[in-house]
């Protein structure tokens, strides 16, 4: 009985592993992450954190909510997320005169490190892009667009 268990697990893992969907998407993600994570360590940034100061930037502070839903984020992640960036003297977080809502908004050091990302972050994203044709990339991004919309939660 428990070797039948075993036996059953072990396919299942294979088989999951192999071939569900989210875990495959998950694991190119993170190869593809790496790759700009690489190119944006010189500015001391990953990516995530360049797409945070990018969805920070602007002529005036940002409610902390907006940014989650420009990032499609949960609020409790993204502040996790920006504590460091503050830390650092990257951002700077602010309570708005309703006392309710909170702001960011990028420091001098910020917009400087976002500029310097934003050169690095182009040429690897110049050459992922090339590596496909613009169809293809095309199609790629729609039909991940799909599979997302298919997995939300409803």
């Amino acid at each position: 009985m428990h070797g039948d268990r075993q036996a059953r697990l072990i396919a299942h893992r294979q088989a999951i592993l192999a071939g569900c969907a989210g875990t495959r998407v998950r694991r190119l993600a993170r190869r593809l992450t790496r790759r700009y994570d690489l190119a944006l360590a010189p500015v001391g940034l990953t990516l995530s954190q360049l797409m945070l100061l990018l969805a920070c930037a602007g002529p005036r502070p940002v409610a902390v909510a907006e940014v989650a839903e420009r990032l499609d984020l949960d609020r409790t992640t993204l502040s996790r997320t920006l504590a460091p960036l503050a830390r650092r003297d990257l951002v700077t977080l602010a309570t708005a005169d309703d006392h309710r809502t909170r702001l960011v908004s990028l420091t001098g050091e910020g917009h400087d490190r976002l500029d310097d990302g934003l050169a690095l972050w182009a040429t690897v994203e110049r050459a992922v892009t090339e590596s496909l044709s613009v169809e293809t990339l095309a199609r790629l991004l729609a039909d991940f667009e799909r599979l997302a919309e298919a997995g939300r939660l409803r």
